[in-house]
């Protein structure tokens, strides 16, 4: 926005100087350079677009501009062409290319989206009711007094006109962007919206009353307040995180990352690859250190960037089970674990393959568990275990384990507001268990943890895609990543979630946490 303005400032100061009378040309070139958003862009078009008519018309010779114009545009071009290598050597998470609606059906889906999602972020609905009754106001004094438009005004009126115009080009070149990056929004229509504003108010006069400025002053003031505070509340719902925003989560793993490395002894000018990097400047500048970062973690990512030249690699341990081991199983026999901090785990590039269970690799078969329950049917559970109806018709150890039938949503649970090894640090949890099923639709483990009526952290794995056998029983082993809690009003659930309306038995259930 601001380079939009910076660029239209200059190009009318060059038309004042060069005593341009092309009214709507001016529009025309300014539209264009607006497109742009950067301030060099903007008044290299407009001045090349000048120019370029003064050629035309005769007004100027070529071989006056010819240099510096080719000059100028060839090192727009030479940049492009340097961009356009780096981003095919290092790739980018910039755009270089345009998103348009593809249909005018899909244009109006994406808008009522964005106008769901930010119609209210930046302009409350009291600063609405501002701009229309600023607008009701303008529209009497200009009717009904007669109050003339100004030089001053109308010039303000054409700079809203042009900066709507080309801001508008740009809204329908890049529309898919709209709904998901409110920055779009600002830097586009929310600021030709406050020229509007400013061009409205000048219509209304002043008014002329003993101490009316003060009157004035006052209601200002107090018309200032609920926006405020409304400004205020909108950026703190802008900005709630939770469980869900690996951002947030990011930068609390990588935190004092640098002096862990050091620890290690791994070099500043070390080669770092980054899997899972959901924002990928916030690892390397959290580190101070340089690398390749993975966002997103899909099996064929994963095999060619274990290929890349890296010294280290490195993981979070929240993300490495859900995000990395369930999209790649086949990791944990091409890496070497270092060490870990409990947030993020260091790894080299082994020289062979090994074969190693999930278990092993996670070095938890050697490790004393902070928190262990176990149940087994065969006596009574203790008040935290629920849903544990038992058959002595089948078992895995004998005499009894827990049947599950299709209509149970929800089967066996350890629930507990009392578990303190979660509110001193990130904690690894084991579920194991041995399971008995004919065929198994959807059906998952689930782990969660809630505060104040709120989920503070949630995951699930599916059992359909770790349990391969039929009539036999099966070890079904899942690793959860516990976040640290800094609360004690909370409430630690495990649960099997029978969403695929399945019938199944379940024996020997172990939790283990490390």
């Amino acid at each position: 926005m601001s380079n939009a303005i910076i660029g239209i400032y200059f190009y009318l100061k060059y038309l004042k100087q060069n005593n341009q009378k092309d009214f709507w040309l001016t529009i025309v070139f300014l539209t264009l350079a607006t497109l742009s958003r950067t301030t060099f862009a903007i008044i290299l078009i407009a001045v090349f677009g000048l120019e370029f008519l003064k050629m035309i018309r005769g007004k100027n010779k070529l071989r006056h501009k010819l240099f510096p114009v080719a000059f100028s545009v060839s090192i727009i071009i030479i940049y492009q062409l340097y961009n356009a290598y780096l981003r095919k050597t290092y790739g980018s998470i910039f755009l270089n290319h345009i998103l348009p609606a593809s249909s005018f059906k899909e244009a109006k889906e994406i808008i009522n989206i964005a106008y769901t999602n930010w119609s209210t972020q930046y302009f409350s609905k009291i600063h609405y009711l501002i701009i229309i009754g600023s607008l009701i106001s303008a529209l009497y004094f200009i009717f009904k007094k007669k109050i003339n438009i100004t030089h001053v005004t109308g010039q303000l009126w054409l700079l809203i006109l042009i900066i709507f115009v080309g801001y508008l080009a740009f809204a329908a070149l890049m529309l898919k962007q709209f709904p998901a990056h409110d920055y779009y929004f600002l830097d586009t229509f929310f600021f030709p919206i406050v020229l509007l504003l400013i061009a409205i108010i000048s219509y209304i006069p002043k008014f002329d009353f003993r101490h009316s400025n003060l009157y004035i002053s006052g209601i200002v003031f107090l018309l200032s307040i609920p926006l405020v505070v409304n400004a205020v509340h909108s950026q703190k719902q802008r900005r709630n995180t939770g469980y869900w925003d690996k951002t947030n989560t990011t930068i609390a793993n990588f935190k004092d990352s640098d002096a862990f490395l050091d620890s290690l002894n791994i070099k500043q000018n070390a080669r770092i690859l980054v899997l899972d990097a959901c924002a990928p400047n916030i690892p390397f500048i959290l580190m101070n250190r340089k690398g390749y970062a993975v966002m997103s973690t899909s099996k064929e990512n994963i095999q060619a960037a274990l290929k890349w030249d890296y010294d280290y690699l490195i993981i979070q341990d929240a993300y490495f089970i859900s995000d990395i081991y369930a999209e790649y199983p086949e990791i944990i026999s091409t890496i070497k674990k270092i060490a870990d901090n409990g947030k993020i785990s260091v790894f080299t590039l082994a020289k062979e393959k090994s074969k190693q269970s999930l278990l092993e690799f996670l070095q938890l078969n050697d490790k004393i568990p902070v928190f262990e329950q176990t149940i087994t049917f065969d006596t009574v559970a203790d008040q935290h275990w629920q849903n544990t109806q038992s058959t002595s018709k089948l078992y895995h150890s004998a005499p009894n384990s827990a049947y599950i039938t299709q209509e149970m949503t929800y089967g066996i649970c350890y629930k507990t507001s009392d578990l303190k090894a979660i509110t001193e640090k990130n904690r690894t949890l084991l579920f194991s268990a041995y399971l008995y099923k004919d065929t198994l639709n959807d059906c998952e483990i689930v782990a969660s943890i809630s505060s104040k009526g709120q989920n503070v952290y949630y995951m699930s794995y599916n059992l359909k895609d770790l349990l391969k056998k039929s009539h036999s029983w099966e070890k079904a082993d899942v690793v959860f990543q516990i976040p640290h809690i800094d609360d004690d009003n909370y409430e630690f659930a495990i649960y099997i979630l029978n969403s695929g309306r399945n019938n199944f038995n379940v024996d020997d259930i172990s939790l283990k946490l490390f």
